[in-house]
């Protein structure tokens, strides 16, 4: 009997998984699922600046591969913490007049540790502009991706530099599930149409490369013709901020800053979601990340909401900026709390 109560259990623990998994975490294209936009991902480069600022959505924020040798290469090499699926890449480099930092060619490489590397067959474009391709000819299965620049164009005083303003990773056709708790849900759900951004207080909204309508949507990552048009919110001071809202309903445990432009030392902010847009829950005071720029990620208090706002509560700035906005899920607890409920049961069971 006790037996086929535990087995009653464990099935009802896996059908309100399933069931609270539906509504919750949806499925995404994984085509359109920028990859690099994820809190695990760890990049590196042979040479330059900080490669983690592509973990980010802004091209303010770039990579400057520095000087190379005359004709010389470099890298940009990723490991995603666990096998994801590539098809797609797209950067956007730097032109400026007689600047121009791009690559004229590139490979990618793949490896399994990190150590050996073995070459991916990939068709090289370059639209001319800033704007350049890698796809390749098989998608792969891989934990570490490494993009070679080669030939970097040499330039008065800019010596065979490689600057990316942004990179993008996209998979083959097919669905990513329940978003892996690892990757930015705001970019996914926006491919999905499933995001509007708008503004707490009063601060304003950059929508140059992007729709011209402030504050209306988040634009997705998609691996189209224009790949980087996240905007920058910036003129925020005291008691202002943003709210994201979504379609469904998400298990919100992380969120993503880069900030651009700091606060003034002891600035704080106040992270709140809501169900209902009426209610608000506080799940993250925090006091230091805005002191200084560059990409954060922050844990939240765990909870279930379909929006969440962040306010900045102190601060003498009044020109603090972000480059970037992301939120990470994490998993449903019922079927741990419903399994939970097995184990007298089965404790029961042993002192028959």
């Amino acid at each position: 009997m006790y037996k086929a109560i535990v087995s009653g259990i464990a099935a009802l623990a896996l059908s309100s998984s399933v069931g609270l998994a539906a509504p919750l975490y949806g499925e995404f294209a994984r085509d359109q699922v920028n990859i690099l936009n994820s809190y695990a991902v760890v990049p590196t480069a042979k040479q330059g600046g900080v490669a983690s600022n592509l973990l980010a959505n802004w091209p303010e924020q770039f990579f400057d591969g520095g000087p190379n040798p005359a004709g010389g290469t470099n890298f940009l090499s990723y490991d995603f913490t666990e096998v994801r699926n590539v098809k797609n890449i797209i950067w956007q480099c730097f032109v400026a007049g007689a600047q121009d930092l791009r690559a004229t060619n590139a490979t990618v490489e793949i490896s399994s540790n990190g150590v050996t590397w073995s070459p991916v067959p990939a068709t090289f474009s370059n639209d001319g502009v800033e704007r350049q391709q890698l796809i390749l000819t098989n998608a792969v299965d891989s934990r570490y991706v490494r993009v070679n620049a080669l030939g970097t164009n040499a330039q008065i005083n800019e010596p065979n530099r490689w600057v990316v303003r942004t990179m993008r990773m996209f998979g083959s056709p097919g669905t990513i599930n329940n978003i892996d708790q690892k990757l930015d849900v705001i970019s996914s759900a926006a491919v999905a149409g499933g995001v509007t951004l708008s503004a707490v207080g009063v601060i304003s909204q950059d929508s140059s490369g992007g729709p011209g309508t402030a504050f209306q949507n988040i634009p997705s990552d998609e691996a189209g013709t224009n790949p980087w048009k996240r905007q920058i919110l910036f003129n925020i001071g005291v008691n202002d901020g943003f709210a994201v809202q979504f379609a469904e309903n998400y298990r919100l445990g992380k969120i993503g800053l880069y900030v651009a432009v700091a606060g003034s030392t002891g600035s704080t902010f106040l992270v709140e979601t809501s169900l209902n847009g009426v209610s608000w829950l506080p799940v993250l005071t925090n006091s230091t990340a805005l002191e200084t720029t560059g990409m954060k990620f922050l844990d939240l208090m765990p909870s279930t909401a379909n929006r969440f706002r962040l306010t900045v509560t102190s601060t003498t700035s009044t020109d603090i900026r972000f480059n970037a906005v992301q939120a990470f899920l994490i998993p449903e607890p019922a079927t741990i709390g419903l399994l939970g409920l097995a184990i007298p049961f089965v404790m029961l069971r042993r002192t028959k």
